[in-house]
């Protein structure tokens, strides 16, 4: 069998050689693995320096990782190597120029760009010069050791805002709650004032809540006024008919920040109240109002009910989270 002749040069398919060439406009290619998207961003590479007459310099390429940035560098090399045997003497010396200073090319990743931009204007971006960037590790023991330090230090201060948000949480879990809520929100680029703007605007599942708290009312409305129940279930409801005053006013308005560990702690006590499943049919509904249908779990408080105010919660955490952001001494 004769041997793969490496180089030779791949020809380009009808489909790769207009992205490859097509200079005068953006162009966008979707193609999957091994399709040959790197082997055409080469060419095209070749053909702005071939064409445009310019230097490696003025050109940017950005891949995903440093191991693509890394073959694509090499790929080019090679390429040049192959028009360097190829070329006449005038494009010969222009190629040459090219290869000499394809190692400073700006050949690189979305994050190694901006790197460079960083230490190339230090003064204009008003940081260190001489920062590093930190690998994805490093990054998130980071976050997770200033999340840790602003939390000891508003329990210290008795912050009241932290004891509102997380009674009842143990702490790593609240810590890591906070750094999922830090890297949500700039992952989608927000600052504080639009994540603060967008949280209040939020009022649609004030809607569902209300919805849900008629529909629990017709529900118990029917426990409390059934007939023929066993003696055991009488008792019960007996029991339920005096908790559910309590409950019903506490569920008479969405839980916030300040009113969440009454709420929760309130729901959770009817559950012992009401009588069984199978008592009667109102209460299954009441069960998934409330506690979710799977109310056998160690956490039941995933009903109807509370799911319709989930957003709700998440609105008033934010805003509590968002002051104790403001009092840091930093901007992040």
């Amino acid at each position: 069998m004769k041997p793969h002749d490496n180089s030779q040069v791949r020809e380009l398919k009808p489909e790769q050689k207009i992205a490859a060439h097509t200079l005068d406009r953006h162009l966008s290619v979707t193609a999957g693995p091994g399709a040959g998207k790197t082997f055409v961003l080469v060419e095209r590479y070749l053909e702005i320096l071939r064409t445009k007459k310019v230097s490696v310099e003025n050109i940017v390429a950005i891949t995903f990782t440093n191991r693509a940035a890394n073959e694509m560098r090499q790929r080019v090399r090679d390429r040049i190597d192959g028009l360097l045997r190829e070329s006449s003497d005038k494009e010969r010396q222009t190629w040459l120029r090219h290869k000499r200073t394809l190692e400073g090319a700006v050949i690189t990743t979305i994050h190694g760009l901006c790197s460079r931009l960083l230490h190339e204007f230090p003064v204009e971006a008003d940081i260190d010069p001489q920062f590093v960037l930190l690998d994805e590790h490093q990054a998130a023991m980071m976050l997770e050791a200033v999340v840790e330090e602003a939390l000891a230090e508003a329990i210290h201060n008795d912050d009241e805002i932290i004891f509102a948000v997380h009674p009842g949480h143990r702490r790593a879990a609240f810590v890591n709650a906070l750094v999922e809520l830090h890297r949500k929100y700039r992952g989608e680029g927000l600052s504080l004032n639009q994540i603060e703007e967008l949280t209040l605007a939020n009022h649609a599942s004030e809607i569902d809540y209300f919805k849900a708290l008629k529909e629990l009312d017709g529900y118990v409305g029917q426990l409390l006024s059934a007939s023929r129940l066993t003696p055991a279930a009488e008792v019960k409801r007996a029991r339920a008919a005096q908790e559910w005053p309590r409950l019903r006013s506490i569920l008479a308005q969405p839980p916030n920040e300040k009113t969440i560990g009454a709420y929760t702690q309130t729901v959770e006590d009817f559950w012992d109240a009401r009588p069984q499943k199978g008592r009667h049919p109102s209460i299954e509904r009441i069960d998934e109002l409330l506690w979710g249908v799977d109310s056998k779990s160690e956490n039941r408080l995933g009903g109807k009910l509370r799911g319709s105010v989930s957003i709700l919660l998440a609105k008033n955490y934010s805003l509590a989270i968002l002051k104790l952001v403001r009092q840091d001494r930093s901007p992040a």
